[in-house]
């Protein structure tokens, strides 16, 4: 039976803290870090980015996300 991971709230605010604390996130860093495998951290990842939490910054490979400096709602 496998372990059940973080509820998607507290791995938001697990990857938000991590983001001010450390300035960036991979993915990943949030694969380890909510030990989601690497569809699951792209999905989370992207809804933090529409909800205006994170911002997306493309590297080729070497892709990142910083807290969003204005963030909607």
């Amino acid at each position: 039976m496998r372990q059940r991971g973080f509820e998607p709230l507290q791995q938001e605010a697990l990857i938000l803290q991590y983001v001010q604390t450390h300035q960036r996130i991979s993915r990943h860093d949030v694969m380890s870090l909510c030990k989601l495998n690497e569809d699951q951290a792209s999905r989370l990842l992207r809804r933090l980015v529409n909800a205006g939490k994170l911002t997306l910054h493309r590297a080729g490979r070497s892709s990142f996300y910083t807290a969003a400096s204005t963030p909607k709602g």
